[in-house]
């Protein structure tokens, strides 16, 4: 079943005489919407990406400042950015904290001369 929903700007052209069953039925379907999202909720899975705790690579961390994962790297090597080392052998065992990245973006921010 398909319910219209009217534009709430005509409201000001609906009689007063109808208003009280307007609330009636608007309250009627509140509460049969509320009562079908707790018995169905909606199933979000939790996306892997929002885990503060999860360690970043190169390559999300470069989609994350605009940039590429070699750069990520060089500012890693450098020190320009703090990381995490794996064990792994070579640059390419390295991760990222979110609170690393953030320090980094906090950095490299400029304020505005006032």
């Amino acid at each position: 079943m398909i319910y219209s929903i009217p534009d709430p700007a005509t409201a000001t052209e609906v009689s007063r005489d109808q208003i009280p069953d307007i609330l009636i039925r608007l309250s009627a379907l509140q509460a049969a919407l509320v009562a079908r999202l707790a018995a169905h909720p909606v199933y979000r899975p939790k996306d892997a990406t929002d885990d503060p705790h999860r360690l970043l690579k190169a390559a999300e961390v470069a989609r994350l400042v605009a940039t590429t994962p070699g750069v990520v790297y060089e500012m890693a090597r450098r020190g320009t950015i703090g990381c995490v080392k794996t064990g792994i052998t070579g640059s390419r065992g390295i991760r990222f904290t979110r609170q690393q990245v953030a320090d980094f973006v906090a950095s490299r921010q400029k304020t505005a001369v006032k």
